[in-house]
This record gives C-alpha cells, sequence and structure tokens, in this order.
C-alpha cells in the first residue's frame, strides 16, 4: 500500500503554501505534520528544535517532505521535485528556461518581502518595499505577456510561488492589484479557478491565515494583518 506524500511545516502558510497548492491541483494524497512557534513573551520553537536532531533528513529543516525514499528539505527543491514527479515542470527546454528564470526572481522578491515582516524597524521598510511593488509587477506583466501560464506552456510549479506571491502582498497590501496590467489579474484569477484549488480553498484544509509566525511584525497570529 502506497504511504501519502508527508510535508512538515510550521502552522502557518510560510514557504509550504505553494507546495500546497501544487499538491492540491496534483490530486496528491499527502498529510501534514505541524510545528508551532509559541506566542509573547518568549516565541518558543521547542516544538521543533526538539524535533528536529532525530529526523531522517540530510539537512533537517522546514519544510521538509517525505515521499517513500524521498526525503528532501528546502522549499524550492521540493516544489522542483514535486514539478516532476506530477509533470509541472515544463516539456520544452524554452519553457525551463523560463520556469528556472521567474522562479529566482520570485524567490528573491518572496525573502526581500518576508525579512521586512520580521524586521524591527518594518515601519521604516514598508514605504520603500510598497513603491518597489510597483516596477516589480510591471516586469512580470511584461514577463507574462499575453501567456496563460509562465513557462509560456502549461501550468508549473512555478506559477504556485508566484500565485502565493501575489497572496501575501495582497493580504499585506489590501487593494495592491488594483493598479497591476490586466494580464496579471487575470493570470491569478486563472489559478484561484482552477477546480482543485476552488475545491481546496473551500476546504477545512485550507489556511488562509497566518502567513507567518507568531513573532513576525505583520501578518501573524498575533501582529496587525494589513500593512498601514
Amino acid at each position: 500500500m502506497t504511504q501519502p506524500i508527508v510535508l512538515g511545516y510550521w502552522d502557518i502558510r510560510g514557504f509550504a503554501q505553494p507546495i500546497r497548492f501544487l499538491l492540491e491541483t496534483a490530486g496528491a494524497e499527502y498529510k501534514e505534520e505541524f510545528y508551532s512557534e509559541e506566542g509573547p513573551p518568549g516565541y518558543s520553537k521547542e516544538s521543533w528544535f526538539t524535533v528536529k536532531p532525530t529526523l531522517p533528513l540530510d539537512f533537517p529543516n522546514l519544510p521538509y517532505l517525505y515521499d517513500g525514499d524521498v526525503k528532501i528539505t528546502q522549499s524550492i527543491s521540493i516544489l522542483r521535485y514535486l514539478g516532476r514527479k506530477f509533470g509541472f515542470e515544463g516539456k520544452t527546454e524554452e519553457e525551463k528556461v523560463r520556469i528556472d528564470l521567474i522562479e529566482q526572481q520570485v524567490v528573491d522578491w518572496r525573502n526581500e518581502a518576508t525579512t521586512i515582516f520580521y524586521d524591527d524597524k518594518y515601519e521604516d521598510l514598508i514605504g520603500p518595499w510598497k513603491e518597489g511593488l510597483k516596477e516589480k509587477l510591471t516586469s512580470l506583466s511584461k514577463f507574462l505577456g499575453d501567456r496563460e501560464y509562465l513557462s509560456g506552456a502549461g501550468i508549473s510549479y512555478v506559477d504556485f510561488l508566484t500565485f502565493e506571491w501575489f497572496e501575501i502582498n495582497e493580504a499585506a497590501i489590501p487593494l495592491m492589484m488594483e493598479d497591476a496590467n490586466e494580464n496579471l489579474k487575470n493570470y491569478c484569477q486563472r489559478i484561484r479557478e482552477l477546480p482543485a484549488i476552488i475545491k481546496y480553498m473551500s476546504s477545512d484544509k485550507y489556511m488562509s491565515w497566518p502567513f507567518t509566525n507568531p513573532h513576525a511584525k505583520i501578518l501573524g497570529r498575533y501582529s496587525e494583518k494589513p500593512c498601514k
């Protein structure tokens, strides 16, 4: 009997959410193992650090994924692996190059935002970050062009990564997408209206909140939801 895929992560959306979107779209059987960071004042991560040394992983970290004999960490490595497994990796060399490029670009953008969300001086950083999003949206709109998905053909793992980047930005900055070009609005709606995503988002499994761990300054369980 085939065992379900196991995805381990904090009990937040975070870096695991694109993986969840992919698994749901693939119709994969999976279960989650959640770890919790305690709230203020201590913000202890003992639930994870107690277990971390005991796991059969080369580089124990969150998220992790078990799929039979495959046991890996690092969110992008997991997305790439599942992309290959379920056919979300692009078919032609041109598609693969586009996927490689936008993957790394969105990772840079995501990490920039995540760093700000957890920074004690986030109030000084939010303004420039919000202003810089305009240029990012413009460049992404140009890259997408009139294509349905970022590979230039079918949906790929990088679309789930990018879609969650939009989701967290919209949660942080309400109405962010109002000024976005129509092709980006249509792109996000296209993913949101995938039958598997509709089903997932209406299920008890779907985690709409929080995006960040409790010690984050925004989008966490004990922090402000939107940016002012």
